[in-house]
């Protein structure tokens, strides 16, 4: 490993490179900040792929690639009297020392939890001097929805509004796939409103979202629930239904942020598991093309029941 004198050294070989590219080279003296940010978010997918899949040579590269941008953004800057990259280190540095007063304040040396910082990271926050005005502030609307969530629900955690046992999450799962199953069945007409979930055929009568067999939203399970309209929708008059693909619509968001929730709350990161999902996927169907395909027909031409049988095939094979 290097010497810090000769990390700071590596770090000032950065800025001459980018000096001399954005003087010398007409693409680089042309980009803007607009020009450079898909590029810059194409770089944090690739460091996060390559952690996924925990390939330290490429985890090295991409950090690399992701420190090139960061100057390159903070060069534009300087160029504009606006700042430069050591206001942005020094802004980090500062907000950090803030944020563990357990390492860097009075409090230094005093017997502290991961756990216990974690639980109180967004009240620290919340103190700090040019910060979010609300916890939510800083999540941004142009993040990956289950990125987003799973940002909110850590922010809640972080000010105490969180499942007191991870267990507690799964009535709140059910509850939610009972009312996306609902909402469902309005739309085609197998359920009416209002309809006792015990006289549905398509809901089992211990998930009913109201009413005896199951506890409505006002009970809970331990927390309250935010409930909202979808963005762009307007909440109803009183005594009026909502339209029905918003609700359906709106049932299996809430579907998939309490799934998210029950993930999260179990340790698991529920980006890379639906990405792992998502490989498996892909590694089966492929198995099942290429059955087909050896046979000298298209897939289009393959039943189902001939899909089935090689899907089947193919998690025998551990695939």
């Amino acid at each position: 490993m290097h010497s810090k004198e000769e990390k700071v050294a590596a770090f000032e070989r950065l800025l001459y490179v980018m000096d001399e590219l954005r003087e010398k080279c007409p693409w680089n003296a042309e980009q803007t900040w607009d020009s450079i940010r898909r590029l810059t978010e194409e770089e944090v997918y690739e460091l996060s792929d390559a952690i996924m899949k925990g390939e330290s040579g490429a985890v090295c590269k991409e950090i690399g690639d992701l420190l090139y941008h960061m100057v390159f953004y903070s060069r534009i800057a300087q160029e504009q009297g606006l700042f430069d990259i050591a206001d942005s280190m020094d802004k980090v540095c500062e907000k950090m020392i803030f944020r563990h007063p357990h390492v860097f304040g009075p409090e230094a040396g005093k017997h502290t939890t991961a756990k216990e910082i974690a639980d109180t990271w967004e009240l620290v926050k919340a103190r700090e001097k040019g910060g979010n005005k609300t916890v939510m502030e800083g999540i941004p609307d142009a993040m990956p929805a289950l990125l987003k969530a799973v940002a909110m629900q850590e922010k809640a955690r972080g000010c105490g509004f969180d499942w007191e046992n991870p267990d507690d999450v799964w009535p709140k799962v059910l509850e939610e796939v009972a009312e996306a199953r609902e909402a469902c069945s309005l739309e085609t007409g197998s359920v009416t409103p209002g309809e006792d979930c015990e006289t549905s055929a398509s809901l089992h009568p211990s998930h009913c979202p109201s009413g005896p067999a199951g506890p409505s939203r006002s009970q809970g399970h331990g927390r309250p629930w935010f409930h909202s309209p979808l963005p762009g929708s307007t909440a109803p008059a009183s005594g009026e239904q909502p339209p029905r693909v918003d609700a359906k619509a709106e049932e299996f968001g809430d579907l998939l942020f309490a799934v998210i929730n029950a993930a999260r709350l179990h340790g698991v990161d529920p980006e890379a598991a639906l990405s792992a999902a998502c490989s498996k996927f892909r590694r089966r169907f492929n198995y099942v093309e290429a059955g087909i395909r050896g046979q000298g027909r298209p897939l289009s031409d393959a039943t189902l029941q001939e899909m089935d049988a090689l899907w089947d095939e193919a998690k025998s094979k551990g695939m």
